[in-house]
């Protein structure tokens, strides 16, 4: 009992750290937005690219990715969005493109939603009822810890090593953290078969008729898309707003 215990939370703890590698990777350019213009004589628009691509393919991706979740569970939706996260990571270490560093970023972003959506499934199958909501808010702790980390540690490490180096130190972090998920995380033998997992998938038109149906969680979804959208926005064009006031990249990733 005290080694299954250790277990489960052993396992949140890796997906906690996938989660904050997504949001990671994603935010990892966000004070660098001066020196991608200057570095690949790109426009502003153009550089925030790196970044804005994230949420618009996570919106296109988050049903198909929780379906794929639902019909073939949580350690293969993650490990497929890991698998996918790290090569494209790897990807990155060629740094005299910049439209190589955009592709590999939108690699990068289709393997987002794999990983965050799976933590549902994930509590539901290690964790008791009464644990759910402190596990699922524990696991998504990661995406912030991921987000604050992206923003703080970019500047100074490029300013220090260079860009090619930055982006091997963070591959080599993302391989590493892929390969603990595949060793560490696998379903709970104890409740095989009791997660519902075909069950879930049946009826999906009912349910998003019904969710769609619902007043109160159409205004919710407004109200998170105008929260969000505030957000991605201000991350995005934080360190060229600060520039004109003094403010260079490594101190604008501390202020985001």
């Amino acid at each position: 009992m005290t080694q299954s215990k250790f277990k489960k939370w052993q396992i949140l703890a890796m997906f906690s750290l996938a989660a904050g590698l997504s949001q990671f990777l994603w935010l990892n350019f966000a004070p660098l937005i001066s020196f991608i213009e200057k570095q690949y004589a790109v426009s502003e628009d153009t550089a925030g690219l790196l970044l804005l691509v994230f949420p618009l393919i996570y919106v296109l991706l988050s049903v198909p990715s929780g379906m794929l979740i639902d019909r073939r569970g949580y350690r293969f939706g993650i490990g497929l969005g890991l698998t996918l996260m790290t090569s494209f990571a790897c990807l990155r270490i060629y740094t005299a493109s910049f439209w190589v560093l955009l592709t590999a970023q939108i690699g990068i972003a289709i393997g987002q939603p794999f990983v965050v959506n799976g933590i549902s499934k994930l509590v539901l199958d290690w964790f008791e009822p009464n644990e759910e909501a402190i596990a699922t808010g524990i696991g998504t702790m990661g995406l912030l810890g991921g987000m604050a980390a992206g923003l703080a540690v970019s500047s100074p490490l490029v300013e220090a090593y260079g860009l090619r180096t930055t982006m091997m130190i963070f591959a080599g972090a993302s391989a590493l953290i892929a390969l603990g998920f595949f060793v560490l995380v696998h379903p709970n033998a104890t409740r095989a078969g009791k997660t519902g997992d075909s069950a879930a998938t049946a009826g999906l038109r009912e349910h998003l008729r019904s969710f769609l149906a619902d007043r109160d969680l159409i205004l919710i979804f407004i109200l998170a898309f105008l929260g969000l959208g505030f957000f991605n926005g201000l991350t995005t064009w934080l360190e060229p707003i600060l520039a004109p006031h003094g403010i260079d990249s490594v101190k604008a990733g501390m202020v985001g």
